[in-house]
């Protein structure tokens, strides 16, 4: 919608250019209509379930979280915890084993 109303300064550039659209003929159907044909020459429309090399939609049981556009900086914090706790309770869990094999290791 920001590119093709041009809502957006490239909007131009991003739509009507793309789609050969004039002022008169743009609009969100146009577009539609448009996108199967010539929306894979412009990174702008590519379908987000070909990012990453397509595995998006292949993987995305594997995803733990959505990040939402309206607060990215909450989204990413989260993420970073998450990771991270992850990531100490198994370092925390190693650290424990190998407390156990010595303690087992000086019973003997």
């Amino acid at each position: 919608k920001s590119k093709c109303l041009l809502a957006d300064s490239d909007g131009r550039t991003h739509c009507q250019h793309l789609f050969n659209l004039s002022d008169h003929q743009i609009s969100l159907e146009a577009v539609a209509r448009a996108l199967p044909a010539s929306g894979h020459l412009n990174p702008h429309w590519i379908p987000q379930s070909r990012f990453c090399g397509g595995s998006v939609g292949a993987n995305w049981s594997s995803y733990t979280h959505a990040i939402s556009n309206h607060n990215l900086t909450a989204g990413l914090l989260e993420v970073v915890d998450h990771v991270t706790a992850r990531k100490a309770a198994a370092a925390r869990d190693r650290a424990r084993g190998q407390v156990r094999t010595w303690l087992e290791s000086q019973a003997t």
